[in-house]
């Protein structure tokens, strides 16, 4: 087994129990969508974060042309996959309460766009361990954009503001992964 193989199989698990925590949430909302009080800003993230969990998931087989691994690459991967599982977590608390998805964004807002604003950060550092910062060149402005929306919807609490933040992540994964990674040979 290679160093790649035995890391991708913990990556793979915390990237698979996002998606599964996504998916039981959705089931949960489905099965009890009569009592809860579904939220345009909140699927919006969903879709985001199930989508960018899946594009992850297939972006880090990229790594397996790394042949130096060391103790500080393998952290900043796990991180970078924990990131991800964590914005999950946060649309869909295990405790959920409250019947309302609104509400769940809410009141967790601050720390979701925060690891949302870290995810970006990962990112790039797992990028630039890899030596592909600047491959393709529009990469790292287009990583960093990410993390300052994250920081500005922190502080912005305009309901508006978050519909066409959510809606706009989503597109642009969906469009970046769909179109453009075509076009730059990715």
């Amino acid at each position: 087994m290679t160093e790649f193989e035995y890391l991708a199989v913990l990556v793979s698990l915390i990237l698979g129990l996002g998606i599964a925590h996504l998916l039981l949430g959705v089931g949960r909302m489905i099965q009890r969508r009569e009592e809860m009080k579904l939220d345009a800003v909140h699927l919006l993230w969903t879709g985001a974060v199930f989508w960018t969990l899946i594009l992850n998931w297939w972006v880090f087989f990229q790594s397996q042309s790394v042949t130096q691994w060391s103790f500080d690459y393998f952290l900043v991967v796990i991180i970078w996959a924990v990131l991800f599982f964590l914005l999950a977590v946060l649309l869909f608390p295990p405790d959920l309460e409250t019947q309302d998805y609104a509400e769940v964004f809410a009141r967790n807002r601050a720390w979701f766009l925060g690891l949302f604003a870290s995810t970006s950060v990962a990112d790039i550092a797992l990028t630039a361990m890899r030596g592909d910062l600047f491959d393709p060149p529009i990469y790292l402005p287009f990583a960093l954009h990410f993390g300052v929306l994250g920081v500005i919807g922190i502080f912005v609490q305009s309901r508006r503001f978050h519909v066409l933040l959510a809606g706009y992540v989503l597109g642009i994964g969906l469009t970046w992964s769909l179109v453009v990674r075509r076009f730059l040979g990715g």
